[in-house]
């Protein structure tokens, strides 16, 4: 395909966004153009992310619809492209964002313009995020979406929103550091901030480790399948209680969570087989890599322990939170 689809999906709703800046008028012409455009915005992106969707090849495991531009030379490229995984999350932003107008246009009673803007604007950085291939391009989008959702939680959040958009900013703003550090740190080793290139490093970096770091494989195999809840460790206990108190409530959102289930257990065990099984390579950097030394295999063993113990006496947790939780769920059942 050579039409750009994703810079549309990206990009379109800030034609709304200008639009919207640009309409003149009463307050109530421009009010009322601003929820036409807006909406006419959201529902033809969602139509073009759907034709996106047909036109995907459920097949091909890696990115389709890959656009790439030079943009800092030598550093920062301009990079898109959507996976099986990552098409979805695209699907559900563009499904999201009419249903948030439809619903903001017939609750707020002020600043209605101001808040499509937002609204539009972080439609464009979520999507952005799901379709950066480019590690620091997917800075950009994930810094530039904390702007509107910082002025939605101060302008039209709850009694406290201005304490609760500054603690956002904060945190945030702090974790944004570290991330910016963290980007360039992976610059300097790995000379690409190409999101396909590095995951491809990273797989490969790591196979076969079992020939030289076997304790490290122990735990990561173990690991692994208590992540996905196999039978006798703490994980199963958390899954199979989620499921059945779900199923009680609606059970095909439980038949959902149980196929996301498999599928978290699906890439598990290809992650194993890849990462621990796979064929070892003198120049994955294997050489530099370290086993567990005792300390560090003693408290992972330990953990691994009462892992099992809560998976197999499940009891010893559940029993002496169970009044807590009953009180919880009856007071939870007063208020409705």
């Amino acid at each position: 395909m050579n039409f750009p689809i994703l810079t549309f999906l990206t990009f379109f709703p800030l034609v709304g966004v200008i639009y919207i800046l640009l309409r003149r008028g009463t307050d109530e012409v421009v009010e009322r153009s601003s929820k036409n455009i807006s909406i006419l915005v959201s529902l033809v992106n969602f139509i073009v992310s759907l034709f996106l969707w047909s036109k995907f090849d459920t097949a091909n495991p890696g990115f389709q619809f890959v656009e790439e531009s030079a943009w800092i030379k030598n550093f920062v490229s301009y990079k898109m492209g959507v996976d099986g995984v990552s098409i979805f999350l695209v699907l559900l932003t563009t499904f999201i964002s009419p249903l948030c107008i439809f619903a903001a246009i017939n609750s707020l009673k002020k600043r209605i313009k101001e808040f499509l803007i937002a609204i539009l604007i972080m439609q464009t950085f979520m999507i952005g995020v799901f379709c950066a291939l480019d590690l620091f391009l997917f800075f950009l989008f994930f810094e530039g979406g904390l702007i509107p959702m910082f002025l939605i939680i101060g302008i039209w959040g709850g009694e406290r929103r201005v304490y609760s958009a500054l603690k956002f900013f904060l945190y945030t703003f702090l974790g944004s550091i570290f991330m910016l550090i963290a980007i360039i740190a992976i610059y300097w080793n790995m000379n690409t901030l190409d999101l396909v290139k590095l995951m491809g490093r990273l797989i490969e970096d790591y196979s076969g480790v079992v020939n030289i770091m076997p304790k490290f494989a122990l735990v990561f195999v173990f690991s692994s399948l208590a992540n996905v809840g196999l039978p006798g460790t703490s994980g199963f206990v958390g899954e199979f209680l989620t499921l059945i108190g779900t199923f009680k409530v609606n059970y095909i959102v439980s038949i959902l969570a149980a196929t996301g289930v498999i599928l978290s257990a699906a890439y598990s065990l290809w992650l194993c087989k890849r990462v621990v099984f796979g064929e070892f390579k003198v120049n994955n950097h294997g050489e530099k890599l370290l086993d567990l030394d005792a300390t560090e295999f003693i408290i992972l063993f330990l953990l691994m322990i009462l892992t099992i113990i809560f998976g197999v006496y499940p009891n010893l947790i559940l029993e002496p939170i169970s009044s807590s939780v009953d009180l919880i769920v009856k007071n939870m059942g007063a208020i409705k």
